[in-house]
Parts: structure tokens; C-alpha cells; sequence
């Protein structure tokens, strides 16, 4: 019976700070998501932060970011054995590219972002 009241007692408690956690927060809907999307989609003159200033502005910026995707795309592994990699920053775009031995056959990552959206505009990878 103890045992049960204890249970009762840390559920309740358990419960109760998950939605208190939720009672002080106003919270996105999914439906309130869809229209931010529409609106984002339909309305390009609507303000908008990105695009104005570079956002990928360091090297560490950009190839972690670069890591994030290539990582999902390729294999932690197979990217984390092409580094350090060669980064550029040139005309607005980050160009980054793995590195391998000179004794080791293979290819290398290649990924171009755009500094100011993140566009990714190439992703490759050669054999």
C-alpha cells in the first residue's frame, strides 16, 4: 500500500512539472506552423532576416555547419577521416573540400554554401 502511494505521489509530482513547463509557455501549434510556413512561402517581402549578413562568418561557422550536413549525407566516419579539410570564402560562398593522404586512393567531399542563406548550391562527392 505504501509502495502505491509513493507511486501515485512521484507520478502526480512527475506530471504536474511537465505541464506546468507547458502552462508558462505560449506554444506553437501545428496549425499556426502551416500558416508561418504559407505566409513565409506567399509573401517573400515580409521581413526576413536572412540574407542580410553573412551568417556562416567564420571558417569554424562553416565547416561545422558543413559537418552537420555532410555528416547526415555521407557517414560521420567517411567525413571525419577527410580532415582537416580546405576552406574558401570567396564571393559570398564558402567552399569546402575533405583532405586525403597522398598515398591513399579515393575522393573527397566537396560542399559550396551560400554564407548569407546557407544555401547549399553543390554537395558532391568523388570516388
Amino acid at each position: 500500500m505504501l509502495n502505491r502511494i509513493l507511486f501515485i505521489t512521484f507520478f502526480f509530482f512527475i506530471s504536474f512539472g511537465t505541464i506546468a513547463q507547458d502552462l508558462d509557455r505560449y506554444r506553437m501549434t501545428e496549425s499556426q506552423a502551416r500558416v508561418y510556413l504559407q505566409n513565409a512561402l506567399d509573401d517573400k517581402k515580409q521581413h526576413n532576416s536572412i540574407g542580410l549578413e553573412s551568417i556562416l562568418d567564420t571558417e569554424e561557422i562553416a565547416i561545422s555547419f558543413a559537418e552537420m550536413i555532410l555528416m547526415k549525407v555521407y557517414g560521420v566516419n567517411q567525413i571525419q577521416d577527410q580532415r582537416p579539410y580546405d576552406a574558401f570564402q570567396l564571393d559570398g560562398y564558402w567552399i569546402i573540400k575533405g583532405t586525403i593522404p597522398k598515398q591513399k586512393r579515393g575522393g573527397t567531399f566537396l560542399i559550396i554554401i551560400c554564407d548569407k542563406t546557407c544555401e547549399i548550391v553543390r554537395l558532391t562527392h568523388g570516388k
